[in-house]
């Protein structure tokens, strides 16, 4: 008989390999760049070392409450998120996942985040991507 397990539960199936330097990045840095392959944990399991309570947004839903403490969304999403809190003041971390897939969405974040990067010194900043040049990209 299968077990059964609650969904809405985050589970691990595989410890991701990131050695004490990294996750001590994770708390004190303002800005990471993160280049890992495909499959490497990077969507999934980095955002359990930062919180437990996961939320989401897409368009037409929201499935978050006041004790969210990480909410998922599109860029889309993040885009209105901007238009209503220009400097986002109720987000501490910030991850743009699949930073290589450019959209128009994604054009226009990256110039939103990087003007409020400037002035908001506690707002930290995770960019992941598999397959970005990071020397480039954080630039």
């Amino acid at each position: 008989m299968a077990e059964q397990t609650d969904p809405r539960k985050p589970r691990r199936t595989q410890e991701p390999e990131m050695n004490e330097y990294n996750k001590k990045r994770l708390t004190i840095e303002e800005v990471i760049i993160i280049e890992g392959e495909t499959g490497s944990g990077k969507t999934t399991q980095i955002p359990q070392y930062l919180h437990e309570a996961v939320g989401y947004s897409i368009r037409f839903e929201d499935c978050s409450s006041e004790r969210t403490i990480i909410k998922y969304m599109t860029d889309g999403m993040l885009l209105r998120e901007f238009l209503g809190e220009p400097d986002l003041a109720g987000y501490s971390v910030l991850i743009i996942d699949e930073a290589h897939e450019r959209t128009l969405h994604t054009y226009v974040l990256f110039g939103l985040v990087k003007d409020i990067a400037r002035f908001r010194s506690d707002l930290k900043l995770l960019i992941s991507s598999a397959t970005l040049d990071a020397d480039k990209f954080s630039k």
